[in-house]
């Protein structure tokens, strides 16, 4: 008999739970286990094994959970570290899968549960060779090495794309009304903010700047370009991304929720500080900020068809890849075509702790505060219908 245990870690998106009822029907389609079992709320669950039986959920249920945001097993907030022989979540996890039969982990999840994948395989080979864990990417900012993209950030840049449009749209009505400075999450990378170039309005792309961590963020310039446009316009859409630099490498904006092992959770304040620079320069006293919030990685409405997709396709995969005795690796997407769009799914394995993915320095327009038609490419086939 053997079981195979499912974890979600790391942040909630739009289809973290496609991927899990992907992995449930992989199990049940291949008959390799005897059950799916889920840990709730992550390692945080561990002390109280609080263990779901996943093969009693009936169809209509999988069908629910599969079409709802968020993270049906629940998240912890804890980032596993590497092994300590006092570092106990090693040994419960362990014990945990000797009393259920577990022969595979399965974690789903960003960047915090591709490195959960790492340090458990290094654990595995030294104490427990016979276990094996696999990673299913899912990430909404996109910021996972290895795979071309990763489910759940075309649903967050269609969010982000629409919502961005509509602010244009709501700007237009009036003769003179002002800056719209649109703030989106993005610490280290610039992949979400970049996809508000699909904003579109009366056939014409709807923003006017996008500032994003990766590119230089001269001050100087921003404001006199957004001065410049200001001028001709009388109304103009900027989008920064929270995390957004200065010269030396400074976030622009401050830090205000910060991890003692993962650094800085959330920057706030890009946007703010660009406005109050726009009102002392007095470009406008009319400048206002929209900051989308966690509404751009929850949004269910915003969904991209694709996404859901690839996102319950590679949790299948990965019960594939646990079967060939693969461990330490992640499912990875591989394009095949941009015309005709397709992709196809690959075991590529997690050699280190995985490092933040940053938006490409040669899709964005330095002179103009833009991004290029490389990254249009990119993302268009995303989004789906």
């Amino acid at each position: 008999m053997a079981n195979c245990l499912i974890m979600q870690v790391g942040e909630p998106n739009v289809v973290m739970n496609a991927s899990l009822v992907g992995v449930i029907n992989g199990c049940k389609k291949y008959k390799y286990y005897d059950n799916a079992y889920g840990l709730k709320y992550g390692l945080d669950g561990l002390k109280d094994k609080a263990v779901l039986d996943l093969y009693a959920l009936k169809d209509d249920d999988l069908s629910h959970i599969k079409n709802t945001p968020g993270a049906y097993l629940g998240l912890s907030h804890y980032a596993l570290k590497a092994y300590d022989e006092n570092d106990a979540y090693y040994d419960d996890i362990a014990s945990l899968m000797e009393e259920n039969e577990v022969e595979s982990v399965i974690i789903i999840g960003n960047n915090t549960a591709m490195a959960m994948v790492y340090y458990l395989n290094q654990y595995f080979e030294k104490y427990h060779p016979y276990y094996r864990v696999i990673g299913v990417p899912s990430d909404f900012r996109n910021e996972i090495y290895g795979t071309d993209h990763s489910p759940g950030y075309a649903s967050a840049a269609n969010y982000i794309a629409k919502t961005t449009a509509e602010i244009a749209y709501d700007a237009k009505v009036f003769q003179h009304n002002g800056i719209y400075i649109i703030e989106t999450m993005g610490h280290e990378s610039g992949w979400l903010a970049a996809s508000s170039i699909l904003a579109m309005m009366d056939d014409d792309f709807a923003v006017d700047f996008i500032y994003i961590p990766e590119m230089n963020f001269i001050e100087r310039k921003c404001i006199d370009d957004i001065a410049h446009r200001y001028s001709e316009k009388k109304r103009v859409i900027v989008v920064v991304a929270e995390g957004l630099k200065d010269l030396k490498g400074k976030n622009v904006g401050k830090c205000i929720e910060y991890d003692a092992v993962l650094g800085c959770n959330d920057y706030s304040g890009a946007a703010e500080y660009l406005k109050r620079r726009l009102i002392e320069q007095e470009i406008s006293s009319n400048v206002k900020i929209v900051s989308l919030g966690v509404t751009q990685r929850i949004a269910m409405h915003m969904a991209s068809d694709e996404d859901l997709i690839e996102a319950f396709e590679m949790g299948v995969e990965a019960v594939h890849f646990t079967m060939e005795d693969r461990s330490g690796a992640m499912v990875s997407v591989r394009r095949l075509g941009n015309h005709e769009y397709s992709v196809s799914y690959e075991p590529r394995r997690i050699k280190g702790v995985p490092l933040t993915r940053h938006y490409p320095i040669d899709w964005v327009d330095m002179l103009d505060g833009y991004v290029t038609q490389d990254f249009l490419e990119y993302i268009r086939p995303l989004l789906g219908d």
